[in-house]
């Protein structure tokens, strides 16, 4: 049989002796520098339980009473014969804690049957109660669960297996995936996560708001199979967690990168306790060995410490816990010469070293003091942040006796503080290069004691000064210029103690330096003595407290090689020379030989890890900084370059398309790790989304490169897109306005019809009104020959042709002529169309030059712009069938558009009539079609501004035919017809006006009225003028003529005479004479007979 017996050790932070027995020293990086400070885990040999505990068993480092102090838990175990760990029981335990006196005791009121099972498990306050329980793995029901038991649980003896344990995960049936449990708050959000490990990997479960556990998200692979411990601190102190993992094959600590990843630090970069094998050579652990890491600031230092448990072999072997305590570390040698900046200075005549940054750029310079010139030599920081081997030579004027070179005034250039005979001069360099001074600071030297540095010690703005009794002058005004040379101590404020001599034995008299040893804002004092037989030095740092305090700190010593002679306290200087955060140490170090000369060598606390920049990028000398390879980027070069992604090597590498400054060709977006990364993925493919669809091709790796392709036609590439071509979409819209221009020009090159206005006699010549311009050029090419198409008049009939001239400026006039003379023969119009010759028409037409001339020209740079800009297929069809479209959209809206004012006036007419009489009628031919005075004074009204002095056949070929065309009727139709009262008998050569105003005089003569009861028959308007041949009959009594005249309503015949009496030389109206006097002899009752009515009156 076997039991296990669990003690519970309480540990206490009261002063003790302190027995170091090991040293473990790595190269801690702790901020966004690839440089580090040396530190060192040192184990605690007078830690209680660095002996071991008595028997075999397991102990787990915890803060079991939440006092801030790691307790020991120890699983005290027994053993069957078998002597393995499957035959170990469980029983109840005792607590214990350890007394001052570094005893174990029993607590007498310690609960009893405080159970802890074998296996993976963790202590955590998981509750937040301030009271740690038991996390642990167990089966149940064939699945792998982790839970918890909070410590109420297992001081009641209650185990893993118990129903009151709270359910966390549910792992899965694999009992391996379920090891190493660690409750930590990993993502910094003020709850306790979970870390677990399975064979090959580590797992983060974010605890989320509700308390249940998120996807386990992996952290990062191991070569491991079995782990004994998960921890996750922030072990180098850069603000992010590291994991230090325990398995069967040793510790392994991995460093949190800012890629998001970690780092396995080896070696040198990592202590030795958190990665060697720590089992001895037993076995692995399966066999037996066992070993948990808890990470935790021991001794309130503010570094963090470490705690070891473990167990070294198979049972019975016991287990001990080891407390690594950690602090910095300095080298005892100074760095080799491949590492020291200085090492080219070689036999130097060095008096004085100075560092300073002399030109503000790249970091701090060199000042050399040399004899025996006493002249300045100026080494300056290169871009590359080592020394320039080329000195330049400074003049000064301080000669032998410079004290400080450092910027007293703030204004970033260094100036000079001299000692000259007991009084301390300040030089300030001008922007030139050259010092101007001096001015005095004091007189002599206060009680006999020399200036050792300066500062703003009281953070005024203003430099203080530190002297070599370690006493601070405080500068109560700045110095300037105008200020009496001779002021003496009253420029400073009492003195201030900053160094108490009497905590800091065998150190005065000593070199003083001023600088922020503990990097923690606040201005420190180092003080540099000799010490021993003069060959050994030291320094000791000298803490400035919140309060104002100084305490010295640990001494550090170092040794010279006693072949040479040591450096002397006045040529050390105190610098951060590589920009990392920690002081270095120069030192002057006197060289023999038959000439003074000396060497600078250099101490550091600083230190250059093996995997600096994760060995993707070089340290920067100067700025401590990383310089990532091609491909890298953040400050530790651990993350992927934009453009670059992770392959199966761990190696960033350029996404497809790489040309040599772009990845896909520039004309796409590569699938990087960035971009993987904010898709919630760890690692990108490096293929490519190209810009446009055009763009394509693959690699050897099947990978898209947006090499291949081209823009569209209209489209060119700029920074990898495709917009429009700004040159190109300009020549298109000329190609395409170039072909709406030739589908316009065709019917003015070819001789359009142009609508005709009127045609009249102005000032004796025949003139023609068009009702659009003409464009017949003033000067034409060729002349221009046209006919007068739809007239109707025979005197411009369509069969004739005619000279046309522009009449001056005026776009839409035109003198017809016959040869060279103008016609001055009457042709009344108002319709009809001029048509010119077609051969002539493109020569003689046009705006500045000729229509044919600018077609053929449109023709030439359109068919120059397809050619050379290269339209596209797709463009120049498309601009030809848009040009089509919509130059015949252009000509239908012309036309509809293009009405002359008579056809606008014929149109609102025609409306009125058809308001009137909507659907009209044909009357039988005769006297049913006459129409009263009213309805012809109406149309006359209507049109008397077109009709002017104008005969019966203007009125019908240009009013009355347009307006009865829609109907085909005759105007007496189309206004209401009615029965003939009296028969009208004109000339139609007569001014119709004259004919109003004679047939006006009538209705007034015949007593008649305005209405239906006086209606005329007046054959233009009573017959169809669009069945004239009907209307004429087969013979003379056949015609509408005879039937009007013998109609039984008609009583009598009007003459219209004009001056010349022209109706009696007319057949028709002799005709209808001779019918009138047949009807006078026959119907003497009720015929009136042949009246004579003149514009004037009635004649007779």
């Amino acid at each position: 049989m076997a039991c296990r017996i669990c003690v519970i050790l309480l540990l206490s932070r009261q002063a003790q002796c302190i027995v170091f027995e090991e040293i473990f020293q790595w190269c801690n990086v702790a901020s966004n520098k690839c440089r580090g400070q040396l530190q060192g885990l040192r184990i605690d040999g007078s830690w209680p339980t660095a002996s071991g505990f008595e028997g075999p068993g397991f102990s787990y480092p915890v803060d079991w009473d939440g006092d801030g102090v790691m307790d020991i838990v120890h699983a005290k175990t027994q053993f069957s014969p078998a002597d393995v760990d499957e035959d170990v029981l469980d029983t109840r335990a005792v607590l214990h804690f350890l007394s001052g006196n570094a005893t174990l005791s029993d607590q007498n009121n310690s609960p009893e049957g405080v159970q802890v099972p074998l296996g993976f498990i963790d202590f955590a306050d998981w509750a937040g109660n301030g009271r740690p329980g038991l996390i642990c793995c167990r089966q149940s029901l064939g699945m792998t669960e982790l839970v918890w038991l909070q410590q109420d649980l297992l001081h009641g003896a209650r185990s893993c297996d118990d129903s009151a344990a709270e359910l966390l995960l549910t792992v899965g049936p694999n009992t391996s995936a379920c090891q190493a449990p660690r409750a930590a708050d990993f993502d910094k959000d003020g709850d306790l996560d979970l870390i677990l490990a399975e064979p090959g990997a580590v797992y983060f479960l974010e605890r989320l708001p509700s308390g249940d556990l998120a996807q386990k998200q992996l952290l990062l692979e191991v070569d491991a199979r079995i782990y004994t411990s998960a921890e996750a601190a922030d072990w180098n102190g850069d603000g992010l967690p590291d994991l230090i993992i325990g398995t069967e094959k040793g510790f392994m600590y991995f460093e949190r990168l800012h890629s998001g990843g970690f780092y396995q630090r080896r070696g040198s970069d990592a202590p030795e306790a958190l990665t060697h094998q720590m089992f001895g050579d037993e076995g692995f652990l399966s066999h037996g060995p066992f070993a948990v890491a808890r990470v935790v600031d021991w001794d309130g230092d503010g570094a963090l410490d470490v705690v070891l448990c473990q167990r070294d072999g198979v049972f019975p072997k016991s287990d001990h816990c080891l407390l690594h305590r950690r602090a910095a570390a300095w080298r005892s040698d100074p760095v080799d010469s491949s590492s020291n900046p200085f090492a080219f200075l070689t036999q130097q005549p060095i008096e004085q070293a100075f560092v300073v940054d002399w030109d503000s750029q790249y970091g701090s310079d060199l000042l050399l003091r040399v004899q025996p010139e006493d002249a300045l030599q100026l080494f300056l920081r290169l871009p590359d942040g080592h020394l320039s081997t080329n000195p330049e030579i400074v003049p000064h004027p301080c000669g032998n006796g410079i004290e400080v070179i450092k910027d007293w005034d703030g204004n970033g250039r260094a100036d000079l503080l001299c000692n000259k005979w007991g009084e301390l001069h300040l030089w300030r360099q001008l922007p030139n290069g050259t010092f101007a001074g001096p001015t005095l600071l004091y007189a002599e030297a206060v009680g006999g004691e020399t200036l050792s540095d300066i500062a703003d010690w009281d953070g005024d703005g203003l430099m203080d000064m530190l002297l070599s009794n370690g006493q601070v002058a405080l500068q109560r005004a700045n110095l300037s210029w105008e200020m009496d040379p001779h002021v003496d101590l009253e420029n400073f404020s009492t003195f201030e103690q900053a160094v108490v001599w009497s905590n800091v034995p065998q150190v005065y008299p000593s070199e003083l330096k001023i600088v922020d040893w503990d990097r923690d804002g606040v201005l420190d004092v180092v003080a540099i003595d000799h010490f021993g037989s003069g060959t050994d030095w030291a320094i000791t740092p000298i803490i400035r407290g919140s309060d104002s305090t100084m305490k010295a700190s640990e001494k550090i010593e170092f040794t010279y090689s006693p072949l040479l002679p040591p450096a002397w306290p006045r040529g050390m200087q105190l610098v951060d020379w590589d920009g990392d955060g920690f002081a270095e140490l120069l030192a002057l170090r006197r060289e023999p030989g038959p000439f003074f000369t000396a060497s600078i060598e250099m101490w550091s606390s600083g230190c250059l890890p093996a995997s600096a920049c994760t060995l993707n990028g070089a340290c920067h000398a100067a700025t401590s900084e990383c310089k990532c390879y091609a491909g890298y980027s953040a400050v530790d070069c651990s993350r992927c370059a934009a453009g670059y992604y992770t392959d199966l090597t761990l190696t960033c590498r350029a996404c497809a398309g790489f040309g040599g400054s772009n990845v896909c060709a520039g004309r796409g977006a590569c699938y990087d790790d960035h971009a993987a990364q904010e898709a919630g993925l760890r690692t990108g493919n490096g293929s490519c989304a190209c810009y446009d669809p055009n763009f394509g091709g693959e690699d050897e790796h099947g990978l898209s490169t947006c090499q291949l392709g081209t823009c569209s036609v209209g489209y060119v590439e700029v920074g990898g897109h495709c917009v429009l071509d700004q040159l190109y979409l300009i020549m298109a819209s000329i190609f395409a306005v170039s072909l709406l221009a030739l589908f316009l020009l065709p019917p003015c090159v070819l001789g359009w019809a142009v609508p005709i206005e009127d045609i009249c006699l102005d000032g004796g010549v025949l003139v023609v009104t068009t009702a659009t311009p003409h464009y017949i050029l003033q000067r034409p090419w060729v002349r221009p020959m046209l006919r007068c198409v739809g007239t109707g008049h025979p005197v411009v009939a369509d069969s004739k042709t005619f000279v046309a001239k522009p009449v001056g400026s005026h776009p839409n006039h035109l003198v017809l002529m016959s040869g060279t003379a103008a016609c001055t023969e009457k042709a009344d119009a108002s319709c009809g169309f001029l048509q010119l010759s077609r051969p002539r028409a493109a020569l003689c037409t046009g705006y500045i030059l000729p229509f044919g001339v600018l077609w053929a020209a449109l023709l030439v740079t359109a068919m120059a712009v397809h050619a050379f800009f290269e339209i596209s297929v797709t463009h120049t069809l498309t601009s030809l069938g848009g040009a089509a479209t919509v130059s015949a959209l252009i000509h239908l809206w012309l036309q509809h558009r293009v009405r002359t004012p008579l056809a606008m006036r014929l149109a609102e007419f025609s409306q009125e009539i058809a308001c009137a009489i909507p659907e009209p009628q044909a009357s039988p031919r005769g006297a049913a079609r006459a129409i009263s005075i009213t309805q012809l004074l109406s149309f006359y009204e209507k049109f008397h501004v077109f009709i002017r002095d104008r005969n019966m056949y203007y009125v019908v070929t240009n009013l009355l035919k347009p307006l009865t065309s829609p109907a085909r009727l005759s105007y007496a139709d189309l206004v209401g017809p009615g029965e003939v009262r009296w028969f009208v008998s004109h000339f139609w050569g007569h001014v119709f006006r004259d004919l109003v105003s004679s047939l006006q005089h009538h209705c007034s003569w015949s007593g008649g009225d305005l209405g239906s009861m006086s209606r005329y028959w007046i054959c233009s308007f009573s017959n169809n003028q669009w069945a004239v041949a009907e209307e004429l009959g087969t013979d003379c009594e056949t015609s509408s003529f005879f039937l009007a005249i013998k109609s039984p309503t008609c009583q009598g015949t009007v003459m219209v005479l004009d001056a010349e009496v022209q109706p009696l030389s007319r057949s028709w109206c002799l005709f209808e004479v001779l019918q009138t006097r047949f009807l006078s002899s026959e119907r003497a009752d009720n015929f009136r007979g042949l009246v004579f009515s003149t514009s004037s009156g009635i004649l007779g």
